[in-house]
């Protein structure tokens, strides 16, 4: 029988912002690699990520449009939900961490879009009991084409982590991912792929659906696969978003 931890207050906890939340922006994670979109001015984004496998993990990310194409927020990562008190490897801190995050897009041509961005902070939960520090950071473009058969859009850049954050394994790689719309405003085809043989190294294949359309909640949940030469599981993915007025209407509004 699986005994749930104290940890598991943390779902209560993330379903009472979700319950007491306004405005938040569109989906900025396609399953774990960024989708290149930015919180707008004066809107809050907000992101339940429940990762499902050998072990369950939450992955909580707030941000806060300032305007101009700049975001700030806050991710709590890597938070056991079962089976509870599970050791990191040496050289793996990335469990039970805080970081602040940055992102900024660039608008170099009509149907591109350019992000960087980064996630920095600290965690406690390592082999050795100290406070470590962790960072990812990222450049993606976003190919969005206005007149085309493809209607959808398609991500593609570098990321680089360092040991701390990825644990044994590459540092650099590359991170892809699509987004198709299968019914518009409602149903969404979304994969992605994080290369390497690191602890972030998988493919997660799935379904974005928005379950209403009038007060903005959608729903992910895809299947995930472990990158060639990893030793990551196999695992599902659900997730939990609200989108503000901004994006109800199926295509992102700027300022």
């Amino acid at each position: 029988m699986i005994r749930f931890p104290l940890k598991a207050w943390w779902l209560i906890l993330c379903c009472s912002v979700f319950v007491f939340s306004t405005e938040v922006s569109a989906q900025q994670n396609l399953f774990n690699v960024p989708s290149g979109t930015i919180t707008q001015r004066h809107e809050i984004f907000l992101q339940e990520q429940i990762n499902f496998g050998r072990f369950g993990e939450s992955n909580l990310t707030v941000d806060y449009g300032l305007g101009q194409d700049w975001e700030v927020g806050l991710n709590v990562f890597k938070v056991n939900l079962y089976p509870g008190n599970l050791q990191p490897l040496p050289g793996e801190s990335n469990e039970d961490a805080v970081l602040i995050n940055v992102q900024h897009v660039f608008h170099p041509l009509e149907s591109i879009d350019w992000e960087i961005g980064t996630q920095n902070g600290v965690s406690a939960n390592n082999a050795n009991q100290r406070v470590d520090y962790l960072n990812f950071s990222w450049g993606i473009g976003r190919w969005t084409p206005s007149e085309s058969w493809f209607q959808g859009s398609l991500i593609a850049g570098p990321y680089y982590g360092n040991k701390n954050f990825l644990g044994s394994g590459n540092e650099f790689g590359f991170l892809a991912g699509i987004e198709y719309p299968i019914r518009e405003d409602r149903l969404s085809l979304v994969a992605d792929y994080i290369s390497g043989t690191n602890s972030a190294s998988v493919a997660v294949i799935g379904f974005q659906a928005n379950i209403s359309k009038e007060l903005g909640w959608q729903i992910s949940l895809g299947g995930q696969l472990p990158s060639p030469g990893s030793t990551n599981d196999y695992g599902a993915v659900f997730e939990l978003t609200k989108v503000p007025p901004s994006f109800r209407g199926g295509k992102r509004t700027m300022e």
